[in-house]
């Protein structure tokens, strides 16, 4: 039986005294926007379908569907998920993430690990960890530690005169400037500005520019928007030359892209999450 959390507390998670504890989630319609907060545990968030968007003062990713993201313990991060989603929340506890990331990094989810999900979100809260449950904690976390890393991030800088150039760069995508333009508009020189933004964020701020497009339609695809409708979005002539962009960043294009993972979520078993908001199994 799956207990309704719909309106859970924040710091519900971090009360549960188990190494790993599974929160489902069955979104209906309206897409779900968490305020800035951080946990003591760490948290992987899994999309079984739908989008999830995550941001932390050091970075930007959006998962789509068969696709999962890692937050380590006492990182602040908001949170984003798209309307019809559906998924999983890990939290871990602090003492077994030392051998996971440091740092927040998108997830590569293979069919094995799948189902260690799938299985350990039906384990009650007090499982027995000396049990058979346990033991397939331990497994679930050694998937965990060697799961490929995803690419498809988004650094942010640190330096508030740039932070202020990639927040305009967020709010408004169809917008293109050049580089003595956009230096202007945060008092520095372009040959500063050039040199600043790559040492931040290893790329180049038109690299940076064109990754972001790229992350952000990762976004809009997952909830269904047209070819057409994103390169608009994103102040591209036509959907050619933004399919161009995205398989330049990506390696593949948007249809491809999309096509793999509806063919992943085609020949997988979907989980047992009902529809209406945040789920623990008992």
């Amino acid at each position: 039986m799956f207990i309704n959390h719909f309106k859970i507390s924040l710091d519900y998670p971090d009360q549960i005294d188990r190494k790993v504890f599974v929160i489902g989630i069955g979104l209906i319609s309206e897409s779900w926007e968490l305020i800035p907060h951080a946990h003591k545990k760490g948290q992987l968030i899994f999309v079984e379908k739908g989008v999830t968007s995550l941001e932390t003062k050091g970075g930007i990713w959006n998962v789509p569907f068969q696709g999962a993201v890692w937050i380590p313990p006492n990182v602040e991060h908001r949170s984003i998920i798209s309307d019809h989603s559906k998924g999983l929340i890990l939290f871990i506890d602090p003492n077994a993430c030392k051998q996971l990331p440091k740092e927040c990094c998108t997830l590569s989810i293979s069919a094995l690990l799948r189902e260690i999900l799938q299985k350990v979100a039906t384990f009650p809260v007090d499982y027995d960890e000396a049990g058979y449950e346990g033991q397939l904690i331990e497994i679930l976390l050694n998937e965990l530690r060697t799961a490929p890393l995803g690419e498809l991030n988004l650094p942010l800088p640190s330096d508030p005169r740039l932070k202020k150039l990639t927040d305009q760069i967020i709010k408004t995508p169809i917008v293109r400037e050049s580089l003595e333009t956009w230096a202007k508009s945060i008092n520095m020189s372009s040959r500063n500005m050039s040199r600043l933004f790559l040492e931040e964020t290893g790329m180049s701020v038109n690299q940076w520019r064109r990754q972001f497009h790229v992350v952000n339609a990762i976004f809009m695809l997952g909830e269904g928007q047209s070819l057409q409708d994103i390169a608009e979005q994103l102040g591209y002539t036509s959907a050619s030359s933004f399919i161009t962009m995205f398989r330049k960043i990506a390696g593949t294009s948007p249809k491809r892209f999309m096509a793999e993972r509806r063919e992943r979520e085609r020949n997988q078993k979907h989980f047992n999450i009902p529809a209406g908001g945040f789920y623990e199994y008992e």
